[in-house]
């Protein structure tokens, strides 16, 4: 994607005029940097306030669980820096642990626990771990206690490491890919479980590729394609920011160099565009306000690196 398509939100603290006053950010990633063979991740810069919750979106293999992995320690990252609750992530890590809550597509506990047992073993690891919170969750997430890990199924797996995360009062909620292979309802719920958590002053950070999650929990959006953050900041104005054009004939030149995703056939031309060059488009064309799948289909769409 070309250099000028980029919207990104000012981090804290670049002089840029925001008021950074009040609680501290859930999570602030910056310049989060990895080198591979043959694909580069970052630099990663992306900022979860507290009281939100952020979708983290783009195409399979955009770069997603990759961040996550590096944001978390799990992947040395070759350059940036990771606060949580403006704590460095690395300097303070086993405090910082405290604070935050995982949830992983593979749930990293022993198959052969059952589910009132896995409070007993894990609460060990955490000081305010609750006892009480962690049953009553299973109440309220209708988990069968007697039953083993190995065999919950993939929406009960998800609902118990939720479980674990809320019982330790984690402030800071990640998941990678927490809806795929859930149904509808299931989608619904967990939307729900972040929403609240958010509202009593939490940070959620959720990775997906099904778009219409956001619009179900999602405040802020992060949009990653090729390694790259395409934008970062509030999905209202991330919505606002572009329109979803469609119009006859062929674009003008002057249209091309601003385009995201340009698709041309005889009969017309679509795109997405940034709202202030919507002065460029021809007569006849056709705007519409874009959907967050919009953003991320162009945009991978378009492939353009700077």
């Amino acid at each position: 994607m070309s250099q000028q398509h980029a919207v990104v939100a000012p981090a804290p603290g670049t002089g840029d005029g925001t008021d950074v006053s009040g609680p501290a950010d859930g999570l602030v990633v910056e310049g989060l940097t990895k080198r591979f063979k043959e694909f580069t991740l970052g630099p990663v810069s992306l900022r979860v306030p507290s009281g939100s919750v952020m979708g983290f979106v783009g195409r399979n293999g955009a770069g997603k669980t990759t961040t996550v992995r590096l944001l978390l320690g799990m992947v040395a990252a070759d350059a940036g820096t990771v606060r949580v609750l403006d704590r460095d992530a690395r300097a303070e890590e086993t405090t910082v642990e405290q604070d935050l809550g995982v949830v992983f597509d593979d749930v990293p506990l022993v198959e052969s626990w059952k589910v009132r047992d896995v409070g007993v073993a894990v609460g060990r690891l955490y000081t305010r771990w609750d006892s009480g919170t962690y049953r009553g969750l299973l109440d309220r997430f209708d988990l069968p206690t007697g039953r083993k890990v190995k065999h919950l199924s993939r929406g009960m797996r998800l609902k118990l490491m939720l479980a674990v995360a809320l019982a330790h009062d984690a402030r800071v909620l990640v998941l990678d890919e927490p809806t795929s292979g859930l149904d509808p309802l299931a989608r619904r719920e967990l939307a729900g479980v972040l929403r609240e958590h958010a509202a009593g002053g939490g940070s959620v950070l959720f990775s997906t590729h099904i778009t219409s999650d956001l619009e179900q929990a999602a405040d802020h959006v992060t949009v990653i394609d090729a390694g790259q953050i395409f934008y970062t900041g509030t999905t209202a104005a991330l919505l606002d920011s572009y329109v979803l054009a469609t119009g006859p004939g062929q674009p003008p030149d002057r249209l091309r160099s601003h385009a995201v995703g340009l698709d041309t056939d005889p009969r017309g031309f679509s795109c997405l565009l940034p709202a202030e060059h919507a002065d460029l488009l021809p007569a006849g064309t056709v705007t519409a306000r874009p959907s967050p799948d919009d953003v991320v289909v162009r945009v991978a769409q378009d492939r353009r690196v700077p």
